[in-house]
């Protein structure tokens, strides 16, 4: 709302109607106290003219616009009805100024004050608006610094939890860098939770020439995912025979993937070279699964295969 809504809201040919409606109250006042206690000449031969009041108040209140219609007023109510004869040998020029002096006057001063009201109604209106302004400055501000804050304490947590995890890796790493094959499963979904916390995941090792799962976690009985992976599959090929980590982010991966995980890889053992088996991701949280997450299951791999092939290599020195 602008300042001249505030002072008035009905208008009349652009004209607020209270600003009139007060100029015609105090002109009516002042020709009923004119008619009850003056001359009746509608105070023709005071000085200053009584009509000044109205002229004034209401230029210096609602602007020029409605100061020069209570000025029009003003001269209306002197002179219709009420003009004076014309003095004896009288100049005709000189009468229509007598006459027009204070109309004229009420005009000029009209105008001048009722523009300096309005210059301060412009000057008013232009701070409610820079106030606004601010007021959104202060806002966006604030939802910036709540959304900065909110980000702090993430990353605080994201810390936190970074820590926990590794600390919780390190525990879940000396359960598989055990001597038993045996003792090395066991410790592998340990260390599988701790580093992807995955919502289902398998492992399948190589026997005969295929890939058969020996550890699968979170599958449900409706769940069909595949437990025998041929030579012929096109699983096999790319993650035994080309040694590839597969992730269904990709278009090419997809198609290999399936409907039977979202992560894969060959497990491997990089001090010997030797492959081992296939550590498989079917499903994870979106929010865990990013690129950490695929970095993460490449070194898990590489773990879990170093791990096992030692397992494998003391079981087999200590069988002689």
């Amino acid at each position: 709302m602008d300042a001249e809504q505030d002072q008035g809201g009905a208008e009349f040919m652009g004209l607020r109607v209270i600003a009139l409606v007060e100029a015609l109250l105090i002109l009516s006042g002042l020709v009923v106290l004119d008619l009850l206690t003056g001359a009746g000449d509608r105070f023709m031969h005071v000085s200053p003219h009584p009509f000044w009041i109205p002229v004034l108040l209401v230029a210096a209140q609602y602007g020029a616009l409605e100061g020069l219609a209570a000025a029009c007023l003003a001269s209306g109510a002197l002179l219709i009805g009420n003009l004076p004869a014309m003095g004896f040998g009288e100049d005709p020029y000189n009468y229509v100024i007598r006459l027009a002096m204070n109309p004229a006057m009420w005009l000029g001063a009209a105008l001048v004050i009722g523009e300096l009201r309005s210059q301060a109604d412009r000057k008013a209106l232009d701070l409610i608006d820079r106030l606004g302004e601010a007021r959104d400055r202060e806002q966006h501000l604030a939802s910036a610094a709540e959304k900065l804050a909110a980000a702090n304490r993430s990353l605080e947590e994201r810390v936190a939890g970074q820590l926990r995890t590794v600390a919780s890796l390190y525990e879940a790493s000396r359960a598989v860098e055990q001597l038993g094959t045996g003792d090395v499963l066991v410790g592998i979904a340990e260390l599988v939770r701790t580093g992807l916390n995955p919502k289902k995941f398998s492992l399948f090792l190589l026997n005969n020439q295929q890939l058969e799962s020996v550890l699968s976690e979170g599958w449900a009985p409706n769940d069909h995912y595949t437990r025998i992976f041929g030579t012929s599959s096109a699983m096999f090929r790319e993650v035994i025979a080309n040694q590839r980590h597969l992730c269904i982010a990709s278009p090419k991966d997809q198609i290999v993937l399936g409907t039977d995980g979202i992560l894969a890889g060959p497990i491997y053992s990089a001090e010997t070279g030797e492959t081992i088996g296939m550590l498989k991701v079917e499903s994870m949280d979106a929010v865990e699964f990013n690129m950490t997450a695929v970095e993460s299951f490449r070194v898990l791999c590489n773990w879990i295969g170093t791990a096992f092939s030692r397992a494998r290599t003391f079981e087999q020195a200590t069988s002689r």
